[in-house]
């Protein structure tokens, strides 16, 4: 079947067409009257005229032909095959706690080339089907904590702008349908932890971290140690500092960046233990210790830290705290 005959104007007709507007406008304007009043007897807008005015004036008749409406960037059409699902839904299961870079790298090297969108595209369709589950499953949902009183207690309220010499804090794991309690003590000078696995949260854990964990493992004496007000660092915990006098300080409610030490340990324990080595883990309270133990080795004798520097030189916590201690240079 032959096509219809549609009433599109040609690009010659389109530069007429304007030069002969354009010629109108002129005499309009020898007769004073304002581009804001040709809208109406010419029926075109006065940004148009003055364009048209400057692009002639310039150009010449080239500049009154009608440009191209195309897109400098054209956006390709993302299309997600049932292959290409299945093979981010697989990398994904492999790598539980990945993002979509680190997915897009892993899928490079597997031979699948795909965009940074694709692979974000397809982890939300895989996760409103319910194949896979989003990252932050890894940490369980937060215990609410009540606000703290200090009547005739030991602890008191941090000091504004005091700057204490340990951080202890504790995160909710879950490894694996195995809920778990990380304490994590974190000395500022000297970047060092110490930390150790619990079933359940309460101030006798607190208690045996501090006195079993915390004391002995440190190369210092502990002096003052901060918390926030959550009621596992009362009563027994208060005690343990009281006997070994130790100051013990507390965080004003929502104010977690004053606890930005320990904060940032949990993250680092998070993303450079556990997410690595996630695959390897077990569900068992024996092995996960081990396993913290481990990694507490490896982060305070061989992890370098940029602000551990001396003389261009980068340290590891430990490597630091002997320097400090033998060269006297800190």
């Amino acid at each position: 079947m032959k096509r219809e005959k549609t009433n599109k104007k040609t690009k010659q007709q389109i530069v007429i067409e304007r030069y002969e507007i354009l010629q109108k406008a002129k005499k309009l304007k020898a007769k004073g009257i304002k581009y804001k009043e040709m809208e109406e007897i010419l029926g075109v807008k006065e940004r148009t005229l003055r364009s048209w005015k400057n692009l002639h004036k310039r150009l010449g008749i080239r500049g009154l032909y009608p440009r191209s409406k195309r897109p400098n960037k054209i956006v390709e059409e993302r299309i997600l095959t049932d292959s290409m699902l299945r093979i981010i839904e697989q990398t994904r299961k492999e790598n539980p706690y990945y993002g979509k870079r680190k997915l897009q790298e892993i899928l490079l090297r597997k031979g699948y080339d795909l965009k940074l969108s694709t692979i974000g595209n397809g982890l939300n369709i895989l996760m409103k089907q319910g194949r896979i589950l989003p990252i932050y499953v890894l940490s369980c949902t937060k215990e609410r904590k009540r606000l703290r009183k200090f009547n005739n207690c030991y602890a008191k309220r941090l000091p504004f702008g005091q700057k204490t010499q340990i951080q202890i804090d504790h995160m909710v794991l879950n490894i694996k349908g195995k809920e778990i309690r990380q304490f994590c003590a974190y000395s500022r000078q000297y970047k060092l932890l110490v930390s150790q696995i619990y079933d359940r949260t309460d101030s006798q854990t607190a208690k045996d971290f501090l006195l079993n964990h915390v004391l002995k493992e440190f190369p210092f004496k502990i002096n003052q140690i901060q918390v926030d007000g959550g009621s596992e660092f009362m009563a027994h915990f208060e005690q343990a500092c009281k006997d070994n006098n130790i100051a013990l300080f507390v965080l004003p409610p929502k104010s977690p960046k004053l606890n930005g030490g320990v904060e940032r340990i949990n993250r680092i324990v998070q993303e450079e233990y556990y997410l690595q080595y996630y695959n390897s883990l077990k569900p068992d309270i024996d092995f996960l210790r081990k396993f913290v133990k481990y990694s507490q080795i490896q982060y305070n004798y061989f992890r370098i830290h940029r602000h551990l520097n001396f003389n261009n030189r980068l340290f590891s916590p430990m490597e630091f705290f002997y320097l400090s201690k033998t060269a006297k240079c800190i």
